[in-house]
């Protein structure tokens, strides 16, 4: 059997959602095969956050290391340093949540923090509920009926062959 499935499904990607390199710009490394996914199947973002990653906390002197190469820094978490982290992070949080919606994927925001069983129940709830307006909603090649003139006379518009008339809504 294929591993690769045929038939539109549903699909869940759980993820952090942060790009391996550190980098906020955009478009983010996962948007291209999202959006690849989103075209054919109805995709579920679960994106899961640490509390911990959103503030820098007030610690004084941090030696941080580069995992890749090894490199040590020191870093004094003064007041100016966490508030640009802070707005650093909000700024990402803000640039996912875009970037998933532009590529027509849901998104659900679990924090570890926090009761993600019963965010993940809303969030199905709320997906499952029907629309709440009344409105009749038309085909997207159906034209709405046209608005009769006031002395009560209908105009015929010329239609192509083959097309169907406007739906009447009574």
């Amino acid at each position: 059997m294929s591993s690769r499935q045929r038939r539109p499904g549903l699909r869940v990607v759980i993820s952090d959602l942060i790009d391996p390199g550190g980098q906020v710009a955009r478009p983010f490394e996962w948007e291209p095969a999202l959006r690849r996914m989103a075209a054919r199947h109805d995709v579920i973002v679960v994106e899961v956050i640490d509390p911990r990653e959103l503030a820098l906390p007030e610690v004084g002197v941090l030696t941080l290391t580069d995992p890749e190469s090894g490199c040590q820094r020191e870093v004094a978490t003064t007041a100016p340093l966490r508030e640009a982290y802070r707005r650093a992070a909000e700024r990402h949080r803000t640039e996912t949540a875009a970037a998933v919606r532009s590529c027509g994927a849901a998104h659900l925001v679990v924090r570890t923090d926090q009761d993600w069983v019963a965010d993940l129940a809303r969030f199905v709830r709320a997906r499952r509920r029907p629309p709440t307006d009344t409105a009749v909603r038309l085909a997207d090649d159906e034209p709405p009926e046209p608005i009769p003139p006031a002395d009560g006379r209908r105009k015929r518009s010329p239609q192509p062959s083959g097309a169907r008339p406007p739906l009447t809504v009574p």
